[in-house]
């Protein structure tokens, strides 16, 4: 714990990419030597403040619920959280999206795998209560909805941070907006499909016109195959 909060100072200092062995181990009063026993790698370090991080925001929604029992509160409650969670500690917050090679970040950091999920499942979790309760339509995707509701949140702390909001416009009415039209939608019926429809395309006549049999040696005069200018595709 003593780590993960000294990072906060080394990370505030001069940014995630900053971030050194050398530094922490000022902070925490180890030996710059000593630290190495903890960790093998900056890239170990890294991995394991990604994943204080996203516990740290898991418990800062899971709080903010607890105590709340409408399914439609502690949505807008958990969004709020997040953001002032975020707004409150934006250099931990940004911990959690540096990416130092993300992709074998999580095939080899198992722990940080199980973080992420664990923040983004508080979400997950209130969306089936919700749908369940029926406060939201009953054929909602709760995983696409927990994204959803990231991505806005996540895109509401980006722009505040990078001091965006210059058009007249802030983050908290903006965030009521996006809320309000959110839970609205999502209470219609086929609002957020768990299965995508399948989308049919009509070719204009004009292309149509173009299309010409073409058959092969080894197939059927049965199943002919239709040649598209730059495209082929089977018929029958």
């Amino acid at each position: 714990m003593r780590i993960f909060e000294s990072s906060d100072s080394a990370n505030g200092n001069s940014g995630v990419e900053a971030i050194s062995f050398r530094q922490v181990a000022d902070l925490v009063g180890y030996s710059h030597t000593a630290i190495y026993r903890y960790f093998a790698s900056k890239e170990v370090l890294i991995n394991a403040l990604k994943t204080r991080a996203f516990l740290w925001m898991r418990d800062e929604t899971q709080r903010a619920i607890d105590l709340l029992h409408s399914p439609e509160q502690q949505l807008e409650a958990l969004s709020r959280a997040y953001i002032q969670a975020a707004m409150g500690r934006p250099q931990r917050y940004a911990l959690m999206f540096f990416n130092l090679d993300e992709a074998n970040a999580i095939e080899h950091c198992p722990a940080l795998r199980a973080a992420k999920e664990q923040a983004l499942n508080v979400c997950i979790e209130l969306v089936n209560t919700a749908r369940d309760s029926g406060e939201l339509a009953s054929d909602v995707d709760p995983h696409t909805v927990a994204h959803m509701f990231w991505v806005t949140a996540h895109g509401l702390v980006s722009l505040q941070v990078a001091d965006q909001f210059v058009f007249g416009k802030d983050i908290e009415t903006l965030q009521t907006l996006l809320l309000n039209m959110l839970k609205a939608n999502l209470r219609q019926p086929s609002a957020i499909h768990s299965k995508p429809k399948l989308v049919h395309v009509t070719l204009p006549n004009e292309r149509l016109a173009n299309v010409e049999p073409v058959l092969h040696r080894k197939e059927t005069a049965l199943e002919p195959q239709y040649q598209i200018p730059g495209k082929r595709v089977s018929g029958g």
